[in-house]
């Protein structure tokens, strides 16, 4: 009998510290990360369709580059995955096929040769918005189509490959 009055405050102690881990990983999904799925093609080749993503939604230091979930400025309720490519105040254009940030050409080594994005007057971004772009251009909806996105529709920023189809990541 001895040690059993010790033996039940340790499990205690035990099985709190592992709720306590569990309500950790539950709240920390729901407010500080989400797992998001890549539906249809506007981000190949970078994402393929069913590939599932990191996205951290405290992200705060979004640049040019970056891949971001957004809710669809037209359809609230669906999520895209674009890539920032105009930042707040920045002038973005594009002609001739090539997309332009102020005078300077932007090189985009993500996008498939023969890419174009079309043609676009310049246009300066808002305060607080950001222009983003579809990979595979002729398969986005994207700022081309429902303008700069107010940072406030953006979920967050994905940190990272989870898993693509065919099991690669």
């Amino acid at each position: 009998m001895e040690g059993t009055t010790t033996e039940r405050p340790r499990r205690r102690a035990a099985w709190l510290v592992v709720a306590a881990a569990l309500a950790a990983v539950v709240v920390s999904q729901s407010l500080v990360f989400s797992v998001c799925v890549v539906r249809g093609a506007s981000m190949r080749p970078t994402l393929a369709p069913g590939e599932r993503v990191l996205v951290f939604k405290l992200a705060s230091d979004l640049g040019r580059g970056d891949l971001v979930v957004l809710r669809n400025p037209d359809a609230p309720d669906d999520l895209l995955v674009k890539r920032v490519v105009g930042l707040p105040l920045e002038r973005v254009g594009a002609r001739g096929g090539r997309l332009y940030v102020g005078d300077r050409s932007l090189a985009e080594p993500y996008v498939l040769p023969g890419t174009h994005a079309g043609d676009l007057p310049p246009a300066e971004v808002p305060p607080g918005h950001y222009f983003v772009l579809g990979d595979n251009r002729a398969e986005s909806v994207d700022s081309r189509v429902f303008g700069a996105v107010e940072r406030r529709l953006l979920v967050g920023k994905v940190v990272l490959r989870l898993w693509a189809p065919g099991g690669g990541t």
